[in-house]
């Protein structure tokens, strides 16, 4: 642009928008580094030491963001905050780096400072409930985010995507036998903190949460059949819900938005039985019939011929359509998360664990890794 201009191929003004637009790059760059070397040409997206070039860079930029104002349409000039934070922010830059070197710290990566995820996380939490959450409201959407895997970026947000693999994994990893014992599970636990040890010992073992789900997911489905299907008919959710809540209902019972006030359901065990059931073998069956038309109906129908009730509605109107109306939803729901995982894994939302043996996750994970735009590289000092 810079060069068009000084040709008179376009307008000379056009000579400041570049240097506006140079200047801005370089001042995004010195304050996102992630690499120890220099990629791609962008030497100030690099880790900041004590010569660095970025303090020559930050002490530039203050001179001209102190010179920099807005012009309103009567031609008066305006203060605005950005450029009030943006100095703020070089010379908290400035300081924070004299504080480390003067540590024995040789160089930082300020990326690793960027503030995104959190905005990202709240940004989420507010999309499940309040604006302005309360702590009880708080802590019960980050209890279904935790559940539902979907702590991500939303729509028309001004933040990087979170390329976060999710708290928690799908559906069907909470219904496989645990593989190690409380003890192992306990001591492979990764902490991002080191936060004290009584915080790590609230229950949190393999078969604990896996009982919790298979609780929360239950209920889900109940409630949404008894919409859809029961109609707060008495004597089927008599049977499939109880009213003694226990221990095993303690993820629905933190999901209650008001404790005094109950609105979710409380499934039996027989109903969690089912429910298993039907999760454990669409997650069999899935990556074999994902490829044909008509998944729907095709796990629908294996399903009706092989799974085994033992249970059965005393209600005359709806006994004779539960059986296929639980499998049909549960199915629907699973079909629908199954897609999603996948459409994450091709969008690099999501990584695959080291475990994963679907084919159509690794296919599009590899589709991802030859067809992404963005190309990572690792430097020495860098973790990506």
């Amino acid at each position: 642009m810079n060069f068009l201009a000084s040709r008179n191929i376009i307008g000379t003004d056009a000579a400041d928008t570049a240097f506006i637009c140079l200047f801005f790059d370089k001042l995004f760059d010195s304050l996102n580094g992630s690499f120890d070397k220099v990629t791609d040409g962008k030497i100030y997206r690099t880790a900041v030491k004590k010569n660095s070039i970025h303090h020559t860079l930050w002490a530039e930029s203050l001179k001209v963001l102190s010179t920099m104002s807005f012009i309103l349409e009567n031609g008066r000039k305006k203060s605005v905050p950005t450029i009030q934070n943006w100095m703020t922010t070089i010379r908290s830059f400035q300081t924070l780096s004299k504080v480390l070197d003067l540590n024995g710290i040789r160089f930082f990566l300020p990326r690793h400072l960027n503030q995104d995820p959190l905005e990202c996380f709240f940004g989420a939490i507010r999309s499940i409930g309040s604006k302005n959450p309360n702590c009880h409201a708080f802590a019960s959407a980050y209890k279904t985010l935790v559940l539902n895997n979907l702590v991500s970026t939303q729509t028309g947000s001004n933040c990087e995507e979170d390329f976060t693999e999710g708290s928690l994994s799908s559906f069907k990893n909470f219904f496989e036998s645990a593989i190690a014992s409380t003890s192992d599970f306990e001591n492979q636990i990764v902490i991002s903190a080191d936060l004290p040890p009584t915080l790590h010992n609230l229950s949190m073992t393999t078969s604990f949460v896996r009982g919790q789900a298979q609780n929360y997911i239950a209920g889900f489905i109940v409630k949404k059949l008894n919409k859809t299907f029961f109609k707060n008919c008495q004597t089927c959710l008599t049977q499939l819900c109880t009213e003694k809540v226990s221990e095993h209902h303690s993820l629905i019972t933190a999901r209650e938005y008001q404790s005094n006030h109950p609105t979710l359901k409380y499934p039996t065990s027989t109903l969690c039985s089912i429910v298993q059931q039907i999760i454990s073998f669409v997650g069999e069956k899935m990556s074999n019939v994902c490829l044909h038309p008509n998944i729907h109906s095709t796990l629908t129908n294996a399903l009706n011929q092989q799974l085994i009730l033992t249970f059965e509605l005393n209600c005359s109107e709806h006994k004779d359509l539960f059986r296929l109306n639980i499998i049909k939803f549960t199915v629907k729901m699973l079909i629908q998360h199954y897609c999603t995982e996948v459409n994450r894994i091709l969008l690099g939302k999501r990584k695959l664990q080291d475990n994963e043996t679907d084919p159509v996750k690794k296919l599009a994970y590899t589709w991802y890794l030859k067809h992404s735009k963005t190309r990572k590289t690792q430097g020495k000092f860098n973790l990506i």
